[in-house]
């Protein structure tokens, strides 16, 4: 019933417009004749080497997108695993009236931890966060002497921690030569 109204529906139209178009067995199907198009060489050799530096271009961002590392900086995540550190250090000490040393590990698990699972860095980048969130979290421990207990081996700790996020955290006191080389363009 519906192809029957429909094929009442193109022969009203056909019929409307002036034109009358022959009938076709079911199932046919109309070919239409392309009337035959001058080419210009000149025009489509222009054409093939423009839809080729496209397409070349469209590759080489493709390529870029799947090889590009994470939009997340090493430094700004190692920042804030830091300060994250420094505030679970805190409201272990203070709220929960934790020790040292459980807050120095908690600290190290943190910075490693976020820095490895956020960013594409290696196990360096990973270590450096680590003893810098730990050493955040050992000024929090110091910090909060007096307000929770305080064991020897957390304050040692504490210090120690402090120490190895200066020295190797943030490298000061290296050697010039341990220093990594400045990036490609920039002035020091």
């Amino acid at each position: 019933a519906q192809a029957g109204a429909r094929r009442r529906a193109g022969t009203a139209a056909a019929g409307r417009a002036g034109e009358r178009r022959p009938a076709q067995p079911a199932g046919a199907l109309a070919v239409a004749v392309a009337e035959p198009v001058e080419l210009d060489p000149a025009e489509a050799v222009a054409r093939a080497r423009r839809l080729c530096m496209q397409a070349l271009a469209n590759a080489a961002e493709l390529r870029g997108v799947l090889r590009a590392s994470t939009s997340l900086s090493v430094g700004l995540v190692t920042a804030g695993a830091c300060l994250l550190a420094g505030v679970v250090a805190g409201v272990l000490r203070v709220a929960v009236g934790a020790e040292g040393l459980p807050c120095l590990a908690a600290a190290l698990v943190i910075g490693g931890g976020i820095v490895s699972v956020a960013t594409e860095a290696g196990p360096k980048a990973a270590l450096r966060s680590a003893l810098l969130a730990a050493g955040t979290a050992g000024a929090v421990v110091l910090a909060t002497l007096r307000v929770a207990p305080s064991e020897p081996a957390g304050i040692i700790g504490s210090l120690l921690a402090l120490a190895l996020a200066v020295r190797f955290g943030l490298g000061v006191g290296a050697p010039a030569s341990a220093q990594a080389p400045p990036a490609r363009g920039s002035r020091r």
